[in-house]
């Protein structure tokens, strides 16, 4: 871990997160580099350019493992004896009997069962401590001039790769999202269309009736003139 920006103190807790990312890291180091190729727009850029769209200074929130306290490790030992206690009832008890109730013995058996199990449990989850860094510009500058300085050539050609994948992936994005808006609007014309398409046949109809209406009027009358000169 680089010793530019923690005391000692806070270097010894683990995990390090933004506020606006749930993705911890065991290095702040690492936190630098994701939000400078974030707000890198296209390979080769330089830092001056990257640097001008990210709102100093980097507020890195510290975090540290969760610790299962003993009150958590209590309630687990006795939801876990209830438990056992109701399946065994369930199946031997008396059933004219009361349900059997958890011994002192009982109870010390599942508390060591449950710190056996913990002390040998991977907590994954975090928490935070409170603890905020800022990393200034003048920073993050220095550890990207170190990073640079330590890269070779087929390191920094995959650093390049990586971000050229990211800014390809973030123009897929875009794309897609520019495809769904024209999805939208060719649902809505295609909905506009039968609109149209009902309006019309309804025209038709009409138009239909009023033929049909003039064809008879036109017979009735031929009629009437023929009967009127005989």
């Amino acid at each position: 871990m680089s010793e530019l920006y923690m005391d000692e103190e806070v270097a010894n807790i683990l995990m390090y997160g933004l506020a606006d990312d749930e993705r911890l890291s065991e290095e702040m180091d690492d936190i630098i580099e994701r939000v400078l190729d974030d707000a890198c727009e296209k390979v080769g850029e330089s830092f001056d350019a990257i640097a001008s769209r990210i709102e100093w200074p980097i507020k890195v929130k510290v975090f540290r493992r969760k610790v299962i306290s003993d009150n958590e490790k209590a309630r687990i030992a006795e939801y876990l004896l209830d438990q056992l206690l109701e399946k065994l009832d369930e199946e031997n008890m008396d059933t004219d009997g009361d349900p059997t109730k958890a011994t002192a013995s009982m109870r010390e058996a599942s508390k060591a069962f449950v710190e056996s199990v913990v002390s040998g449990y991977f907590v994954w989850a975090c928490e935070p401590t409170g603890v905020v860094v800022e990393i200034s510009r003048e920073q993050a500058k220095k550890y990207e001039t170190t990073m640079e300085n330590e890269e070779s050539d087929e390191l920094k050609r995959l650093r390049q790769m990586e971000r050229h994948q990211k800014l390809y992936e973030s123009n897929i994005r875009d794309l897609h999202s520019c495809i769904e808006v024209k999805d939208m609007r060719i649902k809505e014309l295609e909905k506009k269309l039968k609109d149209w398409q009902w309006k019309c046949s309804d025209v038709l109809k009409a138009l239909s009736s009023v033929e049909l209406a003039v064809a008879e009027y036109k017979a009735n009358e031929a009629k009437i003139k023929a009967e009127g000169s005989r």
